[in-house]
């Protein structure tokens, strides 16, 4: 893993995922850099909006599970990105209002217009990098709200494919996974080739945009995400696309894709 553990400044000119998923959500908190990025994707990959979309839902049928089913009232949005609607908390608290969340991402700001717009109790914005997990689980505020001896939902949405191999993205999730007490559970959506598999030029032109931006792109198949679960239980259905976990009888994702071209695995697993 990476030494280099300095969080980034505030930079307009040079794109940030963040803010490009927040643009492709219709959010208003990204600059120039970052809409012109989302421009150069899209016309590549046209379907990575409607993917964006249907990640949210999953975020939401994730955490309703979490919350309703497995009885998690702790949860760390890792990467959290921009405040957008129906937050974490936000969908936590409408089934428990005591769940407390943190959110945590390395761009400061995510982190600073989290603050200002969550007003909620039980509630923190932090800056942290998910590569170094002691950022998070040693921070003030995280201590204040998250038990550690009781269960916690980790979610890793959309995160890790910005993390490359040589940052060892293994042994950060690893680390996340050792803290965690029986009970506790880890979701995770990550970003694939598998299934759509685009052009070797057009996977190229894919990770050109990234690389111009803070994190360059880093997608795996599904045998490689399964392994950041290690040996946590699967919650059924397992590692699947991202519509077909758990999809809901009110159909909460208006994406109209066929599952595997939201690119996007996703699955929970639980510590037993």
């Amino acid at each position: 893993m990476s030494t280099d553990q300095n969080l980034p400044d505030f930079d307009p000119g040079i794109p940030a995922e963040a803010r490009i998923y927040d643009y492709w959500l219709g959010g208003q908190v990204n600059f120039a850099a970052d809409r012109e990025a989302s421009d150069r994707i899209t016309d590549i990959a046209p379907a990575v909006i409607s993917s964006a979309r249907s990640n949210r839902a999953y975020l939401r049928r994730v955490v309703r599970y979490l919350v309703g089913e497995a009885g998690i009232d702790q949860l760390i949005d890792l990467g959290s990105g921009l405040p957008t609607e129906e937050n974490v908390h936000q969908v936590a608290h409408s089934i428990n209002p005591d769940v407390r969340v943190v959110y945590s991402d390395y761009d400061p700001v995510c982190v600073s217009h989290a603050r200002t717009l969550i007003s909620a109790e039980k509630v923190a914005a932090i800056q942290a990098d998910i590569r170094y997990p002691h950022q998070l689980l040693h921070h003030p505020e995280v201590r204040a709200l998250i038990d550690f001896t009781r269960p916690v939902g980790i979610l890793a949405l959309s995160i890790l494919h910005f993390v490359q191999d040589s940052d060892d993205p293994y042994e950060a999730i690893r680390q996340f996974r050792d803290v965690m007490c029986p009970g506790s559970h880890l979701a995770i959506s990550h970003g694939t080739y598998d299934g759509f598999d685009p052009t070797e030029d057009r996977q190229i032109m894919i990770r050109g945009v990234f690389q111009q931006a803070r994190s360059p792109l880093a997608m795996r198949p599904a045998h490689h995400i399964q392994e950041f679960f290690g040996n946590l239980e699967m919650i059924n259905p397992g590692l699947v696309w991202i519509p077909q976990w758990k999809p809901s009888e009110d159909n909460d994702d208006p994406v109209a894709l066929a599952p595997d071209a939201t690119a996007l695995w996703g699955g929970v697993g639980r510590k037993l």
